[in-house]
C-alpha cells in the first residue's frame, strides 16, 4: 500500500506530507514508522503516521548496499520503505539509525536505533 506502516522508512516531502522513502541516500528522511510511539507526527492526510523519534523500533531493510549487521549506519533505500546499509561517504541529514541486530534474508527487519545525523 501507499500508507506508510510499521517498519517503513519514511520522509518529509516539499509538501510537507509524509510518505514512504524511495530514494537511496535520501536527506528527507525523517525516521521509521512506529508500532508502539512515544510522539505521533501530524501532518496533512486523513491518518496520523506515528514517528520514532528516539528509541530501538524494527526497520525494514533490504540488501541493497550489503548485509546490515551490528552497529551499521542505516539510510534510506531505492526499495519503498526499507533502510540499507550506509555507504563510506554519508550525505548529512541521511543517516536514520544504527542496526542493533544482523539481517537474514535480502529483505528482513531488524532493530534499530534511532539516530538521526
Amino acid at each position: 500500500g501507499l500508507m506508510p506502516e510499521a517498519g517503513d522508512v519514511v520522509v518529509i516531502d516539499k509538501g510537507g506530507f509524509v510518505r514512504k522513502a524511495d530514494l537511496a541516500n535520501s536527506t528527507l528522511v525523517i525516521g521509521v514508522v512506529s508500532t508502539k510511539p512515544a510522539h505521533v507526527l501530524r501532518n496533512m492526510i486523513q491518518e496520523s503516521v506515528p514517528v520514532a523519534l528516539s528509541g530501538v523500533v524494527p526497520c525494514k531493510v533490504t540488501d541493497e548496499n550489503g548485509i546490515i549487521k551490528p552497529g551499521d549506519l542505516l539510510v534510506a533505500s531505492s526499495k519503498p520503505g526499507c533502510a540499507m546499509k550506509a555507504p563510506k561517504q554519508i550525505l548529512p541529514g541521511s543517516v536514520i539509525g544504527k542496526a542493533l541486530d544482523s539481517q537474514d534474508s535480502p529483505e528482513d527487519n531488524v532493530l534499530m536505533l534511532v539516530m538521526n545525523r
